[in-house]
């Protein structure tokens, strides 16, 4: 053998070595640490407890979190031991104006759940943002609910884009279907948030003694669409909870249909505050508040402040299956009188949940 033909396969030798390294699967990334930035895709592999702190902050475009079955607990001074302060803000999951993102859960035997957090999930802009089958809870209430302002799942400052159509999904910046919320001040919340679909959420047992609290609240947001999502159990004692609230005058052109708005303390469903051009179409609210007398609660409601009658907007409702609302009160101009139609097979839940 010559020494040009030692050389050749040794040289292929090396070759073959570096490539079998270059190919060996690289270590898998660790968890992010509470309080981290993460720019990659995440896959949980163990849960995760926060002391006081933060989860995460997204810091890049196309980033997937997949909670695959784990559990992220905040603990600290707040509210029963966890994270729900009155002051400062720990979040679980911040998209902080990143887009093409993904929060979910591929676990199909174990619920992802974010826990104990001031913020569970905060939609913070962005677009094409889709968070779906989490489960989003805090701790359950006491006799005395001094639970301090909480929301599982916030989304603000989504504005739909100059050629965006709000009337088809497909073109719908924010989706949040699938979720379990409980066990904050509000469950679901959009605050300054346009063109986002909520669907197929339930959000249950949200409550406070100490400021308004609600299962789906749009303030100021409009040409949003919440469909099919169970809202129950929400609300505590104030003039202003409920189910599923539409609040102000930039709460325009959302469309509120085929709920199951139930046994909240509080309204059922209820347009407040010059909230204007909704669409309120084949609902089942049932059972909210005071049903049987009607003097306080509604579980169909327009509101200014808390005097009810009118939100002070034209809004549309149509084929609603309900007992009560504001069209009983003198001189009332919303909803029209025909809003409710009452289905004699519908009977109470047979199992509470506050």
């Amino acid at each position: 053998m010559t020494s040009g033909n030692s050389w050749t396969r040794s040289y292929r030798s090396w070759l073959w070595l570096g490539l079998l390294v270059f190919l060996a699967p690289l270590p898998a990334k660790a968890d992010p640490t509470c309080g981290s930035t993460v720019t990659s895709n995440v896959i949980l592999t163990t849960d995760i407890t926060c002391m006081d702190m933060t989860w995460i902050t997204i810091g890049a475009d196309n980033i997937t979190i997949d909670l695959n079955g784990r559990i992220v607990t905040c603990m600290g001074p707040g509210y029963q031991g966890s994270c729900q302060e009155f002051s400062p803000s720990r979040f679980g999951i911040n998209t902080n104006g990143h887009r093409n993102i993904r929060i979910i859960n591929s676990n199909e035997e174990e619920s992802g759940v974010i826990k104990g957090f001031d913020v569970g999930v905060w939609v913070k802009g962005g677009s094409n943002v889709r968070e779906k089958g989490i489960t989003i809870t805090g701790p359950h209430k006491l006799p005395a609910n001094s639970r301090p302002p909480s929301q599982g799942i916030l989304v603000t400052r989504v504005v739909c884009g100059l050629y965006n159509d709000a009337s088809n999904d497909a073109n719908l910046f924010v989706k949040i279907s699938t979720n379990t919320v409980s066990n904050h001040l509000d469950g679901i919340v959009l605050n300054q948030a346009s063109c986002v679909q909520v669907q197929n959420n339930t959000a249950f047992n949200n409550n406070s003694d100490v400021s308004e609290n609600h299962g789906i609240l749009l303030q100021d947001s409009s040409h949003n669409k919440v469909v099919s999502n169970n809202v129950f159990g929400n609300g505590e004692n104030f003039l202003t909870d409920g189910g599923i609230i539409v609040k102000a005058a930039m709460s325009r052109g959302n469309l509120i249909t085929q709920n199951e708005v139930s046994d909240n303390n509080g309204d059922g469903i209820a347009l407040r505050d010059g909230a204007t051009a909704n669409v309120v179409v084949e609902n089942e609210m049932l059972f909210n508040g005071d049903p049987d007398s009607g003097v306080v609660f509604f579980d169909a409601a327009a509101r200014s402040g808390f005097i009810p009658g009118s939100s002070g907007g034209v809004n549309t409702w149509k084929d609603n299956e309900c007992i009560t609302s504001t069209s009983t009160v003198p001189l009332a101009t919303e909803p029209p009188a025909d809003a409710c139609k009452e289905d004699e097979t519908t009977i109470r839940h047979t199992i509470h949940f506050r």
